[in-house]
């Protein structure tokens, strides 16, 4: 199988789990809007998603934990491959999990870190070396400043495609 999409489904973690356990070699993985899933619960799977190219959490489990903010580490540094990653609405994604975009997706084109209230300016800056980003979507990030977002999109050159709005809370 090479797409899993199991997005808007109340799935609790060990159903998630045991679907995980059974496919191994996908490059799409969506879990979009399942509210009750914990981002631990998949990355525990990530070294049998290495190939993973797309990868969609939108909207899952809201709680800034250590241990969530590390799950999303964790999936991004075991899936080198990742294209396109949407961590819409993830509250749990913060200055680190940036950080390892950065270093550690180096194919990656799409991002997209709407809502991603806990990320700063400091971590945005780290998407500098994000060099192969065509498409970003950093809307609802209010602790981004001014400086902070002129300094990194002005790196961005192949940046094709900006979503920046309700950024109401830029400021210097």
């Amino acid at each position: 199988m090479d797409c899993l999409d199991l997005g808007g489904c109340d799935l609790d973690d060990a159903c998630v789990d045991e679907l995980l356990e059974s496919f191994q070699g996908l490059h799409t993985l969506r879990l979009a809007n399942c509210p009750t899933l914990n981002p631990r619960t998949v990355s525990k799977w990530t070294h049998k998603l290495g190939f993973l190219t797309d990868l969609d959490l939108q909207n899952t489990k809201n709680d800034m934990a250590p241990a969530n903010t590390r799950a999303f580490q964790d999936l991004l540094s075991d899936c080198p491959l990742l294209v396109t990653v949407n961590f819409s609405g993830c509250l749990g994604v913060t200055d680190a999990a940036v950080l390892q975009v950065a270093d550690f997706c180096e194919f990656l084109q799409s991002l997209n870190l709407r809502g991603c209230k806990s990320i700063t300016g400091m971590g945005f800056t780290f998407l500098k070396q994000a060099t192969s980003l065509t498409r970003l979507k950093v809307g609802g990030c209010d602790q981004i400043s001014e400086r902070a977002f002129a300094d990194t999109i002005v790196g961005l050159s192949n940046l094709t495609k900006l979503d920046a709005s309700d950024l109401d809370g830029l400021s210097d």
